[in-house]
C-alpha cells in the first residue's frame, strides 16, 4: 500500500469518527508499532470514547441490552473501522475484504481492523448470526458515508494533509474535515 492510500484509509476512519462524534488523538501515516507488528499508520481515538464503552463491554452486557446512546456510540465505533478499508478500496479499485484482510493470515495483526471489530463483537454477542448481520450493516453504512461527495472531499482534503504533516493531532484533523465538510476547505 502506498502513502496515499495510507492517507486516504486513515482520513476514511477519521471522517467516520468525526461524524460519529467520537473524538481523535491523532491522525498520522507514520508507522505505527503495535506489538510485533508494524501498521502503515493509524487514526486513534481518544480514549475518552473508549471509557464510555467499557464497561458495557467489560461487565458483559449483551448487545442487545445496550441503551440508544450505547447503541450509537457502539456503532460510530464499528463505522470508523470499516470507513478506513472503504475509503482505501475506493481510492485502489481493490474490495473492502481485500483492504481489511491480508492474503496471508498470519499477516493479519490482533490490532487490524478486520479482527478489532470480530473481537468485540464476539465479547458482546456470542450469536454468530446477530454478529454477521451487525456486521454486514456497519460496513454497508461505512461504505456509503464514504461514497458521498461532500465526506469522500474531506477525505481527500485529510489525506492531503496527513501527506503534507505526516501526522497531525486529532483537534486540527476535526478542524480540517469540518472545514471540508462546510465547504470552506
Amino acid at each position: 500500500m502506498g502513502e496515499r492510500e495510507i492517507a486516504i484509509h486513515e482520513a476514511g476512519h477519521a471522517l467516520a469518527w468525526y461524524r460519529g462524534g467520537i473524538e481523535m488523538e491523532i491522525v498520522t501515516i507514520v508507522p505505527v508499532e503495535m506489538g510485533e507488528w508494524t501498521r502503515g499508520g493509524a487514526a486513534l481515538a481518544t480514549p475518552g470514547w473508549i471509557a464510555r464503552m467499557a464497561p458495557v463491554i467489560e461487565d458483559g452486557a449483551p448487545f442487545e441490552a445496550f441503551s440508544d446512546a450505547q447503541r450509537s456510540l457502539f456503532d460510530a465505533c464499528i463505522i470508523g473501522r470499516y470507513a478506513g478499508p472503504a475509503a482505501e478500496a475506493r481510492c485502489s479499485g481493490r474490495s473492502i475484504v481485500d483492504c481489511m484482510i491480508a492474503e496471508n493470515e498470519e499477516d493479519n495483526p490482533p490490532e487490524s481492523d478486520y479482527n478489532t471489530v470480530i473481537a468485540v463483537m464476539l465479547e458482546i454477542s456470542k450469536d454468530p448470526d446477530l454478529v454477521w448481520r451487525y456486521t454486514h450493516e456497519m460496513r454497508q453504512r461505512a461504505e456509503e458515508m464514504i461514497a458521498a461527495p461532500d465526506n469522500w472531499h474531506a477525505i481527500e482534503t485529510l489525506a492531503a494533509a496527513l501527506l503534507e504533516r505526516r501526522e497531525i493531532d486529532g483537534t486540527t484533523a476535526a478542524g480540517i474535515l469540518a472545514a471540508a465538510l462546510d465547504g470552506s476547505a
